[in-house]
């Protein structure tokens, strides 16, 4: 409230007491206003900050799914097919004939 409010209500019939109780009345208000307008801005800034942070959470999943997914493809790539016929035959023979097997190498 400032001066010129004041004269009104002086000139209006109220008294000193009456006009600093409406004006620490509207300071209050104005207070509590600038209060509910302050929480307001904190939880949006929360929530920005919980949604960003979600969606970093998600890009790294999506990223770990990627790098996953090109890891089996390379161990698909570079993996060798051996006969298991032949190895098992080699395994059985260096089991029976040691020796032959060492001198044929």
């Amino acid at each position: 409230m400032n001066l010129k409010d004041r004269l009104t209500l002086l000139k209006g019939g109220y008294t000193k007491k009456e006009i600093e109780e409406l004006a620490k009345a509207e300071a209050e208000a104005v207070k509590e206003e600038v209060i509910e307008e302050t929480e307001e801005v904190e939880a949006e800034a929360k929530e920005d900050r919980v949604n960003t942070f979600m969606a970093t959470i998600n890009n790294l999943v999506d990223e770990v799914k990627d790098l996953k997914t090109s890891l089996y493809q390379q161990n698909i790539n570079k993996t060798e097919l051996v006969d298991k016929r032949e190895e098992a035959e080699e395994i059985l023979a260096s089991i029976i004939n040691p020796l032959r097997n060492n001198k044929e190498d």
